[in-house]
């Protein structure tokens, strides 16, 4: 009878256990909106990953003076920044309430100043002004880098 009982605790033991490992994956991040996420895979994982192919795409077309598909880029980098914006970056996971709310802050105002840029580039696109377009690009693309470095957090299989 005692070998049972021990077992039946052992069982108890493993699954608290299991559960309990289960639950740090349920509380990662969440931004905000009680959706579960790991490093990678999380919404702002997925629209950054967009913007990544729409600047890609930008570039591309501005390299041939395709002032069609640049401005659908553009529009389509425009609501992606949008929606991103009010997102919480996921290397703000286990930070204090107080840090989560100044680095999402500084997270959204680099969001604002990306799409400054982005309505910027617009104007640029009205007056067909390749020079200005070329411009901006650089601009955009050091400002990314500069929130990359800020904000993105570095997965295990990067």
């Amino acid at each position: 009878m005692m070998a049972m009982g021990l077992k039946k605790s052992l069982i108890a033991v493993s699954m608290a256990s299991a559960l309990f490992l289960g639950a740090n994956n349920v509380m990662a991040d969440t931004h905000g909106k009680g959706q579960m996420g790991q490093c990678g895979e999380t919404k702002l994982a997925d629209h950054m990953g967009e913007m990544k192919d729409h600047l890609k795409a930008y570039k591309n077309a501005a390299k041939s003076d395709d002032w069609a598909v640049m401005a659908d880029s553009r529009e389509a980098l425009l609501e992606l920044s949008a929606s991103s914006k009010e997102e919480t970056p996921f290397k703000a996971q286990g930070k204090s309430k107080s840090e989560q709310a100044k680095m999402k802050g500084n997270y959204q105002k680099g969001m604002e100043k990306l799409e400054d840029l982005l309505a910027q580039l617009g104007e640029a696109e009205k007056a067909k002004d390749s020079d200005k377009v070329m411009d901006l690009m650089q601009q955009i693309g050091k400002h990314t880098k500069k929130g990359h470095e800020a904000f993105k957090q570095k997965c295990d299989d990067e």
